[in-house]
């Protein structure tokens, strides 16, 4: 039986995102005192909603689908509501909204201006990559562990190396900041 006078263990959880903050609710549970510290105003990391240019812009993942099951456990474990969003997204280019149907990729990304008809079959590329991958094991959203080899560059080095500089302009790096 433990010193009524010993502190409850305590922990310390760097970024209220959605690992750090997944990590403080599984300490808490197992009766830790946690303290999450977040760089930003705002908890979520890389979900996060804003207002730009009178548009809602969601820069968390465009979609969330039952195969991320230990996140889909989670949202019912916490009794939280999924929001159903627009399967639109719009990316800028020239002074113009470039509008992509989630739902309809194939056809939409075909149809967009938003790239050159070289860049689009570059993309056909990483299509490519992402089934050679599911093929061989390696990408498992239920354990992403598995992933591990495959995760040596950022999105951006990936589609320089591998996509085209206008691929990396228009979807990969601008995807990852504040328009």
């Amino acid at each position: 039986m433990a010193n009524e006078t010993e502190a409850w263990p305590s922990a310390a959880v760097v970024g209220a995102g959605l690992a750090g903050l997944t990590a403080a609710h599984r300490l808490v549970q197992a009766g830790w005192t946690v303290t999450v510290f977040e760089a930003t105003d705002a908890v979520g990391g890389r979900v996060q909603t804003f207002r730009s240019q009178g548009y809602q812009v969601d820069i968390g993942a465009s979609a969330f689908s039952a195969a991320y099951r230990p996140y889909v456990e989670l949202v019912d474990e916490l009794g939280l509501a999924y929001r159903p969003v627009s399967p639109y997204v719009a990316i800028p280019r020239d002074g113009r909204a470039h509008v992509l149907h989630m739902e309809r990729m194939l056809t939409s990304g075909a149809r967009t201006r938003l790239l050159s008809p070289s860049a689009k079959l570059r993309v056909a590329r990483l299509g490519l990559d992402v089934a050679r991958a599911k093929l061989r094991g390696q990408l498992d959203y239920s354990d992403m562990r598995k992933a591990a080899p495959l995760d040596t560059e950022t999105a951006r080095a990936y589609a320089l190396r591998r996509l085209t500089p206008e691929i990396d302009q228009y979807c990969a790096s601008r995807s990852c900041a504040r328009c």
